[in-house]
């Protein structure tokens, strides 16, 4: 069975660490030693975690770091360092150091970009324990991570997790986005990135908390967290080690700007000086000041006002200030190779972002990217800027049928409803903008209305069977069962052009509930072709949340449970969206009630009432907490 047994709790999939472990938190800082005061001038300041004996990889602004504890009780600990700068020729530091709680460990005399000297320096603050047994993962244990290649990239994930099955669309993103970034920077470093899609954050990772992200230039391997609440797999993260890889190092402002230039950060910009939240560039020239910030703010500010400079002035000179500017001479960096006060450039740039022109399809296409990513609120926040900008018509109607999904995807029904209406008024004559709207009522117990919807569009369009079967469901949900069955009936028949599957199951729901031996006969039927179906899209490696949660339903229909449970836990752990994420909980409640679990089934239905589940879901919820599922 495809991708099936083991989800995210794959304790057995590779050696993990069960219960807690010794761990050591520490307290990192980076420091530029300013020769005209004699001042060290701090960088970066983080604290970091480090469970012992396992040895975490991080990157600090242009240095790269492994650092694992070798021995820790209540007084102190043993560490090893090992450093690598991204310098033309890196220079390689390797130290051991026994320290006391609160006494820092110093590495001096660290030279980095244009001979710049730094210090850093290590402080282990207290003994503390991790429990592994949800996140154990190590990227350097060979086994638990997976690769699958693309164009520039290879792709890890732990067998299972959620990036197993939608890699590709990470692939797709990245790929798309790194050809046109390497192009416009001409790029020639010979070489792949691996690119870790980490289901949690990992013990053998020192995490940029302002991201959720690590990159190592230095190895060239990025890392990102991957999982149903949350994503930071973004193409920004590639560019950015590309940045690095390919121009070394310059403060984050620069290279983080530059990494950023083919994102949307023109946009987001323009929306948060409409809100007068924007904060003087000034304030973002100090390093450590910048890395403190609020982190979308100082990244929309960086990526926004690198796009000015090099569309203003082209890369050649951007890159001229990415070679001189170090973290001490930012600002005048930028004074001397554009001749003008940062000021003044403020200016430019405000009046850059007040008169440009973002498109429609701009915006559709950064759309898209957020609705592949499952940013849903982001979505909601570009379908409405969709709207502002449509040109024409068509435009508009596109525009309304993003605001109904983004609603649809955050479990706004209401709120779809509204712009199902709104898509109707735009497309009177789409039968299925009238459908649409029919399936948003019912999803709020809107049957009547939903049954009106439903008869327009198919007045519209007799002979569209996704029509047919919404209208069968409204049927269903208000007790007309007859009809309901014999509207499925027509679309089981279909060959393509139809919800078949899903009719199918629906249909088979029926029919075990009427009692008649030789109609439970013809359910399990039902069930079995839609298995014959599924099964190989399952295998294929490109199934959706969807495909397992109608897998699921089928192999309960054929009494095989606990392949049905092994579906549908596999649907929880891919779906986001809450109209889902309460149908498959519902789904599972009723397994466990055949299965004669009845206390884990409530718990499932009392889960579907605490979502934002359609009406429908909920009422059957609450029908099944009176009494368990039965065939």
């Amino acid at each position: 069975m495809a991708k099936t047994l083991i989800l995210l709790l794959c304790l057995a999939l590779a050696p993990v660490a069960v219960n807690a472990m010794a761990a050591v938190d520490f307290d990192l800082r980076l420091y530029q030693n300013d020769t005209a005061t004699g001042k060290a001038h701090l960088l970066l300041a983080d604290t970091t975690t480090i469970v012992k004996g396992i040895s975490a990889q991080g990157f600090l602004l242009f240095l790269s770091v492994d650092l694992e504890v070798t021995d820790a009780d209540t007084s102190g600990a043993s560490f090893l360092v090992h450093t690598v700068t991204l310098n033309e020729v890196p220079q390689n530091q390797a130290r051991s150091f026994t320290a006391e709680y609160g006494l820092p460990a110093r590495i001096d005399g660290i030279v980095g970009k244009n001979g710049a000297s730094y210090s850093f320096r290590l402080t282990p603050l207290g003994l503390t324990e991790v429990d592994t047994s949800g996140c154990g993962y190590s990227h350097r244990q060979k086994g638990v991570f997976k690769a699958d290649p693309s164009a520039y990239t290879d792709i890890y994930f732990v067998p299972q997790s959620l990036a197993d099955f939608y890699w590709n669309s990470v692939k797709g993103l990245v790929d798309e986005r790194y050809e046109l970034f390497r192009d416009i920077n001409h790029f020639t470093t010979a070489g792949k990135y691996s690119f870790y899609l980490c289901p949690c954050l990992i013990p053998s990772v020192i995490w940029d908390k302002r991201f959720g992200t690590m990159i190592d230039p230095s190895s060239s391997a990025a890392f990102a967290l991957y999982n149903r609440e949350f994503s930071s797999a973004y193409p920004f993260v590639i560019m950015h080690i590309a940045t690095l890889r390919n121009y070394g190092y310059a403060p984050p402002f620069l290279s983080e700007g530059l990494a950023g230039y083919l994102g949307f950060a023109r946009f987001d910009m323009q929306e948060v000086v409409k809100r007068g939240e924007n904060i003087p560039l000034a304030d973002l020239m100090d390093t450590y000041d910048y890395l403190t910030t609020d982190p979308l703010l100082a990244d929309r500010t960086a990526g926004s006002f690198v796009r000015y400079l090099i569309d203003q002035y082209k890369i050649t000179r951007y890159l001229e200030l990415y070679k001189q500017a170090d973290d001490l001479s930012l600002q005048n960096s930028i004074e001397k190779v554009y001749g003008r006060s940062l000021s003044t450039l403020q200016k430019e740039w405000l009046h850059y972002l007040d008169t440009l022109t973002i498109d429609f399809d701009q915006i559709h296409y950064f759309a898209d990217e957020v609705e592949t990513m499952r940013d849903y609120r982001q979505l909601g926040v570009y379908s409405e800027a969709m709207l502002a900008h449509a040109a024409n018509h068509a435009d508009t109607a596109e525009a309304y049928s993003y605001l109904v999904r983004s609603a649809f995807f955050n479990g706004d029904y209401y709120q779809a409803t509204d712009y199902a209406q709104k898509q109707v008024e735009v497309a009177p004559a789409s039968a299925r903008a009238h459908m649409s709207l029919g399936a948003y009522q019912m999803m709020n117990g809107l049957y009547d209305d939903a049954r009106k919807s439903l008869l327009e569009a198919r007045a519209l369009d007799s002979t569209d069977m996704y029509v047919a079967f919404n209208l069968a469901l409204n049927h269903l949900y208000r007790g007309e069962v007859e009809d309901a069955r014999f509207l499925l009936e027509k679309v089981v028949t279909k060959v393509e052009g139809a919800p078949v599957i899903e009719a199918q199951l629906t249909l088979a729901s029926i029919l075990f509930h009427s009692g008649d031996p030789d109609q439970i006969e013809r359910a399990r039927q039902l069930c079995r072709k839609a298995t014959e179906k599924l099964v190989p899209i399952l295998s294929g490696g490109t199934s959706s949340a969807a495909t397992y949660l109608w897998a699921g339903i089928a192999y309960l229909g054929l009494d095989d449970s606990g392949t049905a449970w092994d579906y549908l836990q596999v649907a929880l752990m891919l779906e986001s969206r809450p109209f889902y994420q309460g149908m498959i909980n519902l789904w599972l409640g009723k397994v466990s009630d055949v299965r004669g679990e009845h206390d884990v089934a409530r718990e499932f239905y009392g889960r579907v009432l605490a979502l934002p589940s359609s009406d429908y879901h909920q009422q059957e919820a609450r029908n099944l907490l009176k009494g368990p599922y039965e065939f």
